[in-house]
């Protein structure tokens, strides 16, 4: 895309490059804090975390954002929330940040980790932290804890070692796995709330220019069943083949499904 719409140049224009080093600065004071508590949350452990790297990102990605004033309307939803599940090329920019992995279809070893990194876009988490009215860092925390719940959604390990093999992790349901990284990304954002009182707020904000694939997670069966509902659909998820017809949202919607083990 070669160009961008009037009013989006504006509000990057008033990006300064100060924030970079603002991210950065966050992300150093942060990150522990922020994985500790993504783990106290869904109860997973990892040997040690994804590097994160800070760039500018691109400005095409905020078309999955409804900013105001900017005639550049969202992207459709790549996927339905109420399904299909599982399709192949399923389209989504993140626009703040992304959690990036290996996928290896050979790999069938469920105690091994694959190798991951996380990406923050300065730039792009400087322009929304502008149009929502919240401080550079406190939106960084939000972008860092949701791509810290996919991190450890896939990688962390259960109790007996297991992880979200990367080829099944790759072709579930987008909407599935983001359902599960926002609502980690929610809770962490609770415990954190003494220590970075305005992060919550920045991340409701954030919600209201979102795309409904980020909010719906909230009235899922699942997710009102709290920590261990969503912990039990977790581990469930995991042993899903790619493929199977409905079966991650069927366990996030109505937490029924049989799984083949």
């Amino acid at each position: 895309m070669n160009s961008h719409p009037p009013a989006l140049a504006l509000l990057l224009d008033q990006v300064p490059d100060s924030c970079e080093q603002q991210v950065l600065d966050t992300l150093q004071l942060t990150h522990e804090t922020v994985s500790r508590s993504v783990a106290e949350c869904c109860r997973l452990s990892l040997d040690g975390s994804a590097p994160v790297k800070v760039i500018p990102g691109r400005p095409e990605m905020l078309r999955w954002l409804a900013l105001p004033s900017v005639d550049w309307p969202p992207l459709s939803d790549f996927e339905p929330v109420d399904g299909p599940p599982q399709i192949e090329n399923e389209g989504i920019e993140d626009p703040l940040g992304r959690y990036w992995f290996t996928v290896d279809a050979a790999q069938t070893d469920e105690c091994a980790a694959n190798q991951a990194s996380i990406e923050l876009y300065w730039r792009n988490i400087g322009l929304v932290a502008n149009v929502l009215d919240v401080t550079v860092s406190d939106l960084t925390i939000v972008v860092l804890a949701h791509e810290v719940a996919h991190e450890y959604t896939q990688l962390g390990a259960d109790l007996d070692g297991r992880r979200w093999l990367p080829h099944r992790f790759h072709h579930a349901s987008t909407t599935g796995t983001e359902a599960l990284a926002q609502y980690y990304c929610e809770q962490a954002l609770r415990a954190l709330t003494p220590d970075y009182p305005m992060a919550l707020d920045a991340f409701w904000r954030l919600l209201t220019i979102q795309s409904p694939a980020y909010t719906t997670y909230m009235k899922w069966p699942a997710m009102r069943e709290g920590a261990e509902g969503v912990r039990r659909a977790l581990l469930l998820m995991r042993k899903v083949e790619p493929g199977t017809p409905y079966a991650i949202m069927q366990i996030l919607t109505d937490n029924r499904l049989p799984i083949r083990r």
